[in-house]
């Protein structure tokens, strides 16, 4: 006798042998998503605080030490991991979350006044933009440098780098105004937009809800909408305070755009509309980087 595991039979003609089945099977579980609830922000007095997203001040045990000149932040959720670039070493600071200094058996040679930098989960690399040098460079969790079959070939003046998670694309920012995009071993990939209007492209950060590309004008002071092509997306809002934007960042478990600015931090909706929190990320200077954590 032929048996059916886990299946619902239906006969609907019984008489006439007309029999149907129908798996019953369990759907699989969706992989749970983590949601990144703490940020940290880069203060241009030397040091990283963290928060929660509401802006409220987080402890931590260490104290983020060595650092003269502090700009990007980026976090590796393989290692744990936090990378912060020093633009007056032209090196990387490696923290745990808590603050403490992790040794790495790269030195991040190669790097010249560090801008924004990018985490590419694919390849577990991070992409840094080199500014002095007109480069982005590419190393590995440990700071060993990594070379591509790609050069990144036009790049000039980068401040800073985002990866299109739906793309697999990564989007460098210039301060030329020029926002060009590439994949993950630096060829150039070709947009049928230009991003137009962008006068000072200091910051740029992917948004996957709507596969927008938020670009913070630091001379226009405000951020300019775009989608993967490079075709300017209207908004209602006009991102308002946001004065000198550096590297702004997405975050995806509020669907929220935070923004550093020359004194302070400022946080907006998709459309540009400027919130309301909670706390006010009190005691930061001078903000110029921002990622978040678990």
């Amino acid at each position: 006798m032929r048996t059916f595991a886990a299946a619902a039979i239906t006969c609907a003609a019984l008489s006439l042998g007309a029999c149907s089945t129908s798996s019953t099977s369990p759907a699989p579980t969706p992989t749970p998503v983590t949601p990144f609830t703490r940020a940290y922000v880069v203060d241009r007095d030397n040091t990283v605080k963290a928060f929660d997203l509401n802006g409220n001040a987080v402890a931590v045990s260490g104290t983020f030490p060595g650092m003269t000149g502090p700009y990007g932040i980026a976090y590796d959720p393989q290692n744990t991991f936090l990378y912060v670039t020093d633009e007056n070493t032209d090196t990387v600071h490696v923290f745990d979350k808590n603050g403490n200094v992790q040794t790495v058996s790269g030195t991040f040679s190669g790097l010249t006044s560090g801008g924004g930098i990018a985490y590419v989960p694919t390849n577990n690399f991070l992409y840094i933009a080199s500014r002095n040098n007109n480069k982005i460079m590419v190393y590995d969790a440990n700071g060993n440098t990594q070379t591509l079959s790609g050069t990144f070939a036009g790049v000039s003046e980068p401040e800073d780098i985002a990866y299109d998670s739906t793309s697999g694309n990564l989007y460098v920012a210039m301060d030329t105004g020029a926002v060009a995009a590439y994949d993950i071993n630096g060829n150039a990939v070709a947009v049928t937009g230009t991003f137009a209007g962008v006068t000072c492209a200091e910051g740029i950060t992917f948004d996957p809800t709507n596969s927008f590309l938020y670009v913070g004008d630091g001379c226009a002071d405000t951020v300019k909408v775009f989608d993967q092509q490079g075709n300017a997306q209207g908004v209602t809002g006009t991102w308002p305070g946001s004065g000198s934007v550096r590297l702004l960042r997405f975050n995806k478990t509020n669907n929220l755009v935070y923004v550093p600015g020359v004194t302070t931090m400022h946080v907006y909706d998709q459309q540009g509309n400027l919130q309301t929190l909670t706390g006010t990320f009190a005691g930061v200077a001078s903000a110029s980087g921002v990622t978040f954590t678990p």
